[in-house]
């Protein structure tokens, strides 16, 4: 039984105005307005759905060589359901009777099926074939009886290749074979897909070449029915290309009776482009997931998606199709002058430097001139709530501008011996300057008096950022280096550093992310696509990273909550475009500007539901105005789940209550995330946490409980070591350490049995297995490179103690204890499971005690101890062979009572677990199977299939004496047996 599923979402289909109905591996799920949750419907198919067709009464579900029929007046019932020999590559519901469908197989071979009337059988009409015999990528059936049905396919070959099934014949099971029609060369790659609009007359394709391209045809509807295509006549209009990978779909839609094309495809964005080739919008969408297919409602002007990441999505499009409007402010009250500096007071009120240093405000439509203002050349413009500040050379003026537009100057004198280069506005009453020599002054809101604060001095010492909590002071400067200041008296005392927290160059904003009695933690951002959240000791000053966030934005220039929401929106600039990012709904705005080096401001106005954006180009002030969420269809509140976008290489899991599990995955897209999964709401996997401390893919993990922590060590490609810790009570994760072996910390040439081995730069750690020693760690790595490393781990410190040379990729290590003696375990790709004595493993180079299970690589592993001196290896190889050997040790002698192999799979066994109560094995496969093995009685109990894609392993959860499986790869499925 299945509990929840995250894997490719492929097919939707809008039912409705209120329904939607969208594939979620072999599951069906219904979302209807409003609601939270989607329904799951109770029938599947065996592997994933891979197209949905509905005509208003029934609904065609089909995916490889399965397909079923639900019948639809607002509730779901199945109809009937059935299987051909071929895949099938799209399927029709004919509309001459409400029990006959078309479906098109991989081989160009069109079967006219009926339902029979009392629905427990179908039965084949008639069969037609395509002369031509090549493999179709795609296809799509044009018309909707068997009359007028014509087949598009595009090949491998980049050929769109038209045909017409002969489909009218009554009761022919001959196959019959049909000419091509039109065959055009269209793409220099594969094809991905087709639509076609007889409304419009147009055809469009996508393929692997990433592009879009659109066809025109001469005929109209009822000319193409009556001369079946033959004799018209399709021309080639243009190809479009706005995408960087795959265009895996493109549907031709109306805008108020106006064509156009949207387009979306592997690289994560949707394209709508018109019909002339121009593009009209372009946005990320599914945070780099791969987006597989799509479905657009004219009527309400929403657009669903689906993706690799098993989310299904609904977006608002109806702004989308008038672009945002970049337009000019005009400035010519001003006499030919342009501004230099620019700020939002607030959202109808904007001030300016020019550049004869003249102080200016807009209101409405006109510029005016701050009489007050002394008019020196200005090196600064900040503005905080209503309290405005310029800064010059050696001189400070700081307004508070009231609601009547009035410039109160509440502050002018001179606070430098330089030209001031930083000026930051601590809060309302507190205030942070710093001139080009790096003298760096605080001060009050009446500047009574100024505390000097002692900073490097280097070629350009002045602040990029600073944020005060308390007696706590944070700054960073240009070179990149954070440090954390003590307000003791009248004097700020340096307490710690980091240095180049976002890279070569200085933070570029710090907020406060949480306060608690001993401790506060800053969130911080910079020009890395990062952002990290930073503790800091109150009493000590000491300060260190707890975690990274990688955002898809290069430089990040700022954080913007939303009260009213809670919504955190983070602001910058990718290559020439500014952005705004949310966790929640991705990129909320885009619009092209010239690059981050602009000058610039934006306002968010949640309430009135807009973003104006203002910035400085070529001496011209430009204005952009977008609404807040329009992105975001309000309508159908569909649950997001933040899994892995790629392959998931390896979960581990630990009970932290009676009925909750976390879960600590890795994957191919780098990310070491946090999970929290409760069996009483098992349609959710409730994200902790992201750590982006890895560079490469994560191979290994390992946790070790201490109390109410957790110690998890983590490692991967790029011979990468990471020590994140997780506290039970708060579920808050901090990073520790990380560690990159490099050729300096091992021997360039190590010599084992007199055989020499080079130090491989691209050693990937497969596997990781840890060991507490009063404090500190005793770490095994097993590496790609054949050798067994081991590492001592204490206070962030990593030390390589030494190595054996096994002379095979070692895919997994483990650690156990028999009797009074410590062993490791390691598995490799020659199939042998090995004994290692952990008190001698730096003396003997050969292992205590070797077994062979496999011919070849031995993919998974799992380990059962009993009566404290027998041992049970199960592993599941490459060979397709599940073994299982009873071993036991009696002062050092080893005895294998016995060995058994299982042929229970027909592909490579990636997943085996032995059950808590020892009873039952489980195991999983390539082949999408997951099968449980009694093993006191050795007989296979029960076979059930799964649709994760690329399974990498198999994990295993115990609640009240029953199991739950959770088997990951490309997607996630957690199922009770």
């Amino acid at each position: 039984m299945e509990m929840l599923t995250l894997c490719d979402a492929i097919s939707v289909k809008i039912l409705s105005d209120r329904t939607v109905l969208a594939s979620v591996g072999n599951e069906l799920r219904a979302f209807e307005e409003g609601c939270d949750t989607g329904i799951t419907l109770e029938w599947k198919l065996r592997n994933k759905i891979h197209g949905i067709d509905f005509d208003g009464k029934q609904i065609l579900v089909y995916g490889e060589r399965e397909f079923m029929v639900l019948d639809y007046d607002g509730e779901f019932q199945l109809s009937c359901r059935g299987k051909i020999s071929d895949w099938i590559s799209c399927g029709k519901l004919l509309s001459e009777s409400v029990n006959r469908i078309c479906l098109v197989t991989g081989h160009s071979n069109a079967v006219a099926l009926r339902i029979s009337e009392n629905k427990n059988s179908v039965s084949v009409e008639n069969r037609s074939s395509c002369v031509d015999k090549s493999t179709i990528y795609c296809s799509t059936i044009v018309g909707s009886s068997s009359e007028d049905c014509t087949v598009f396919g595009g090949t491998a070959f980049g050929e769109l290749i038209i045909w017409k099934p002969q489909l009218k014949i009554q009761n022919c099971k001959a196959l019959n074979h049909v000419p091509i029609l039109h065959r055009i060369a269209c793409h220099n790659g594969v094809i991905f897909s087709i639509d076609v609009s007889l409304r419009n007359r147009l055809i469009t394709t996508t393929s692997d070449d990433r592009s879009v391209r659109f066809y025109s045809f001469s005929q109209n509807n009822k000319d193409c029915i009556s001369s079946g295509w033959s004799s018209t006549n399709i021309s080639p209009l243009r190809s479009v290309y706005g995408h960087n990978a795959r265009v895996f779909k493109a549907k031709i839609i109306e805008k108020d009776g106006i064509p156009f094309i949207l387009s979306a495809g592997e690289d994560s964005y949707i394209c709508i482009w018109n019909t002339s080739g121009d593009l009209i919008f372009k946005r990320r969408h599914h945070f780099g997931a791969t987006i597989w297919n799509f479905d657009y409602n004219p009527r309400t002007e929403i657009l669903f998606t689906t993706s690799s990441d098993g989310n299904v999505t609904s977006h608002s499009i109806a702004d989308y199709f008038s672009p945002i409007q970049t337009k000019e402010l005009k400035i010519s009250s001003l006499g030919g002058e342009y501004l230099s500096k620019i700020r939002f007071i607030r959202h109808d009120l904007i001030v300016g430097i020019t550049n004869k240093n003249k102080l200016v405000y807009r209101k409405s439509d006109d510029w005016e001139i701050v009489s007050n203002f002394p008019g020196y050349k200005c090196t600064l413009l900040e503005v905080s709530k209503d309290l405005m500040a310029t800064a010059g050379y050696k001189i400070v003026t700081v307004f508070q501008v009231d609601v009547n537009n009035n410039f109160i100057k509440k502050f002018e004198g001179e606070l430098a011996s330089n030209i001031i280069r930083s000026f930051c506005f601590l809060s309302q009453n507190e205030m942070l300057i710093c001139d080009e020599k790096g003298a760096c002054k605080y001060s009050n809101d009446n500047f009574s008096s100024c505390l000097d604060i002692d900073i490097p001095i280097n070629k350009e010492p002045w602040i990029t950022a600073a944020l005060k909590h308390g007696t706590i002071l944070v700054l960073s400067n240009r070179q990149g280096n954070l440090f954390v200041y003590k307000r003791e008296g009248d004097k700020f005392h340096f307490k710690s550093t980091i240095k180049h927290l976002h890279g070569h160059l200085g933070v570029t904003y710090m907020c406060l992310k949480n306060d608690l009695m001993d401790d506060c933690f800053i969130r911080t951002a910079g020009h890395d696509s990062t952002i990290k959240t930073l503790k800091i000791n109150k009493t000590s000053g000491v300060v260190s990273v707890v975690f990274t966030e990688t955002v898809p934005i290069a430089w990040v220039e700022k954080f913007h909550e939303i009260g009213i929401s809670k919504r955190n929106y983070i602001i910058g600039f990718n290559d020439n475009h500014f952005v705004i990012w949310e966790s929640k709904a991705d990129v909320v705005f885009q619009v092209s500007c010239g690059g981050g080096h602009r000058c610039w401001d934006l306002i968010i106005d949640e309430e009135r539901n807009f973003i104006q954006l203002i910035f400085i180009k070529n001496r011209l002030l430009y204005t952009t105005v977008s609404k807040l969420c329009s992105n975001i269809s309000n309508r159908f509140k569909m649950p997001y789940y933040s899994w892995h976008n790629k392959s998931c290489n390896i979960i581990n899991s630990l009970p932290i209550s009676d009925r909750s599990f976390l879960l600590v995955s890795g994957g191919e897209d780098n990310l070491l995330k946090f999970s929290k999964f409760t069996v009483d709401q098992p349609k959710d996997i409730c994200l902790l946490q992201n750590i982006s401390l890895h560079v490469s893919s994560i191979k290994g993990i390992e946790i070790i409980r201490e109390k109410n922590k957790l110690i998890i060590f983590s490692c991967g490609g790029r011979a990468q070591i990471c020590v994140t810790e997780y506290n039970i009570d708060t579920e808050s994760v901090e990073e520790r350490a990380q560690f990159m072996l490099k050729s300096t910390d091992f021997e360039r040439k190590f010599q084992r049995n007199t055989q020499e081995v080079d130090f491989d730069p691209e050693t990937r750690f497969m596997s990781i297995a840890a060991v507490n020693i009063s404090g500190s760690y005793d770490l095994y790595l097993g590496c790609s490179d054949g050798f067994l490393r081991k590492f001592s781990y204490k206070d962030g410190e990593f030390r390589l103690c030494d190595a054996v040379f096994y002379n095979r990729c070692i895919l997994h290590v483990r650690t156990i204890v028999l009797g009074s003696q410590k062993y490791l375990i390691s598995a490799a790709t020659d199939g042998c499971i090995c004994l290692w004595e952990v008190n001698t493993f730096n003396e003997k180079e050969e292992p205590v005690f070797k077994i062979r299970h496999h011919e070849s690589g031995a993919n998974s592993l799992d380990i059962s101890v009993k009566d404290n001196n027998k041992v049970l290896f199960v592993t599941g190889g490459d060979d397709q062979d599940v073994v299982v050997s009873d071993v036991e040790v009696n002062s050092g002698h080893f005895q294998v009572n016995f060995t058994k192999h299982f042929s229970i799979h027909t592909a490579q066994v990636n997943g085996v677990k032995i059950s808590e109560c020892t009873k039952y094995l489980y195991t999983t496969s390539v082949d999408q199977t997951i099968c449980k093995t009694n093993l006191f009685t050795m007989e296979l109990e029960k076979k059930i299939t799964n649709c994760i894609a690329d399974v990498k392993g198999l994990n295993l959860l115990n609640v009240d004496s029953c199991d739950y499986c959770l088997v990951y790869g490309w997607g996630v499925q957690i199922c009770k047996l």
